[in-house]
Formats: C-alpha cells, structure tokens, sequence
C-alpha cells in the first residue's frame, strides 16, 4: 500500500507512524510575512465560537461529559471533538471577530502546536494565552481553567484556519 498524504491523515492521531509523519512535514518554509498580510486582508475577521462550542459547555456544566471520559477506555477517543466541530459548521450561533494579522512567528508556533493537538506546557500555554491577547485585542485574563483555555484554543485554531 502506497502511504501517501490520505493514508496518513486517515491514521489516529493517536499513533506514533502518524506523529513521526506530522514531525517529518515542514511549516511552509517559503511562507512570508507579506503572504501573512495579503491573505488577512483577504478576511480579516474570524468567526469564532458555534453551536458545538454551546454543545460542549452544556456537557461539561452538567457532568454529562466527565461521565463519557470515565467510561471511555484509557487512550480511547469518544469522538466529542470531531462531533463538536462539525456542530460548529452552523453559523446560528457563530460570532464574528475582527483580528490582528499574525506575525510569521506566532503562524508557525501555532501551526505546529495547536494543528498536532501536542502536549504544551506552561510556556506554550502562556504563548497561546499572549499570542489570544494580541489578535483579538483583548487583555489576557490569568483564568487557568481547562474550559477557557479550551476555547483561546478554538478561537486561535479558527484564525489559523483563516491562513490556509
């Protein structure tokens, strides 16, 4: 079988082929600044935020969601991220946000850590929380709970997306 691009993206994410396959792509190193700058002026706003979002706090405030990790076998998916980004597709509750275009830095620091969903510690974390701040000029709150980081998470991974 021939292991090209599909076959890759189609492993679990989970998986050590597919880790050493996400390390050995480079982040597009002939990316420029000025390629940065034309494709935000393209569409400087970001829709952040949807219905999977509302899903996914409705689950967590309940307990509904801690429920399904805990029946959920050690290093299993339950699958709530691909569902919550699909819910997120309806535009009924999506909210539009004007950002800051992303330095050439701050696209690659985010490419490579939020696109391979790493492990980040408390550097990266503070990155992420700084990096929030600047492109959507808003001050960067200190609230270390794993629900608000979740979505500085969602929120940068929208504006990444706006770059591809």
């Amino acid at each position: 079988m021939e292991k090209n691009r599909e076959y890759y993206e189609g492993l679990d994410k989970r998986t050590n082929e597919y880790k050493e396959w996400k390390k050995s792509l480079t982040i597009e190193p002939h990316l420029t600044q000025e390629d940065l700058n034309a494709k935000h002026e393209e569409n400087p706003t970001v829709e952040t935020g949807g219905l999977g979002d509302v899903v996914e706090k409705i689950t967590k405030a309940t307990g509904i969601k801690a429920l399904v990790e805990w029946f959920t076998p050690d290093g299993e998916d339950c699958g709530c991220d691909e569902r919550q980004a699909k819910l997120n597709k309806y535009p009924v509750l999506k909210n539009k946000h004007k950002v800051e275009c992303l330095t050439l830095d701050e696209y690659n620091f985010l490419d490579s850590k939020i696109s391979d969903r790493q492990t980040l510690n408390g550097k990266d974390v503070q990155k992420l929380r700084d990096i929030h701040s600047r492109v959507f000029n808003e001050k960067n709150t200190a609230d270390c709970s794993s629900c608000s980081f979740r979505y500085v998470q969602l929120e940068l991974k929208a504006v990444l997306d706006t770059y591809k």
